[in-house]
């Protein structure tokens, strides 16, 4: 009875701060775990949870299915002209390769736990993440992966460019033959396989949510996450495209603010506060200067 009590009174706390949500681990009740055995598995997550039935509160919720992720990244798809560039990731609503493998990732159990607790700044955008299953939090990163995955190299593993500390390759571009230096994750030229460039970047972006939240200006690795692009030729910042896409394609994501309860409502005003703030219209690829970067 004193868990119930205890989870309800921060459920409550949450409702009434879903704008400035700051996660913290508050129980280690085993009633709470979830476990899930495979990327099939993810509708028996609830059934998974003793005591669930019962006690409904217990189980995180709400869950975003995998075919809610399909059909949302062919939308976003469809919208931003990626074809079929990212099949790998997903087509026509079913989960490729590398979306398969960002999602076991991510459910690892113990693994992984700084993308599991989220931040403020995910909360902002994605409302009910907090609250969710591993299998729903990993859908969400497997949006926000494939998305990363189109703006840094159109989802081409075999794209390199030159970087400011050598050549920058694979799907999230990261530095060829200095991987290592992100962490003991990573192995040197693991941009040169899809299944290494995956790997090596969830674990660059556990570590970095480990030290501030996902969008950052300045200590971020990936340009595409941060809201400015400095212009070497004009020597000043614009807004960064890519950053906006991203950050609206998570926000658009229907479990991430639909309401599941009247105990579990959180604030959908998200969208229209992002649009207030950062005006979609200037974020419009068309309408952005060339950048000399």
């Amino acid at each position: 009875m004193k868990h119930i009590l205890f989870l309800s009174l921060i459920l409550a706390a949450l409702v009434a701060n879903a704008q400035e949500f700051q996660v913290n681990v508050v129980e280690t009740d085993p009633n709470l775990e979830i476990k899930i055995q495979s990327a099939e598995t993810e509708a028996q997550a609830v059934e998974d949870c003793v005591g669930c039935n019962d006690n409904p509160s217990l189980a995180p919720q709400p869950v975003a299915t995998i075919a809610e992720t399909g059909a949302h990244l062919d939308k976003v798809s469809s919208e931003e002209g990626w074809m079929n560039a990212c099949s790998e990731f997903v087509q026509d609503g079913e989960i490729g390769q590398y979306g398969d493998m960002i999602r076991s990732e991510v459910m690892k159990p113990n693994q992984y736990m700084n993308i599991k607790k989220g931040d403020a700044d995910l909360a902002g955008l994605c409302p009910n993440y907090p609250m969710m299953d591993d299998s729903s939090k990993a859908n969400v990163f497997l949006l926000i992966l494939t998305s990363m995955a189109f703006e840094e190299s159109s989802c081409n593993n075999d794209k390199s460019t030159r970087g400011p500390n050598g050549t920058a390759k694979g799907f999230f571009q990261l530095h060829l033959g200095k991987e290592a230096s992100y962490g003991p994750e990573c192995n040197n030229f693991d941009s040169r396989t899809g299944a290494g460039s995956v790997m090596c970047s969830l674990s660059v972006i556990n570590k970095q949510m480990g030290d501030g939240d996902l969008f950052r200006q300045d200590s971020n690795y990936w340009d595409v996450l941060r809201p400015q692009r400095w212009s070497k030729k004009k020597k000043k910042y614009f807004p960064n495209p890519s950053y906006a896409q991203i950050r609206v394609a998570i926000a658009e994501f229907a479990p991430c603010n639909e309401r599941q309860s009247s105990s579990l409502a959180t604030d959908v005003k998200t969208n229209k506060q992002l649009f207030q703030v950062m005006d979609k219209k200037i974020f419009h690829k068309a309408e952005v200067v060339e950048f000399d970067l």
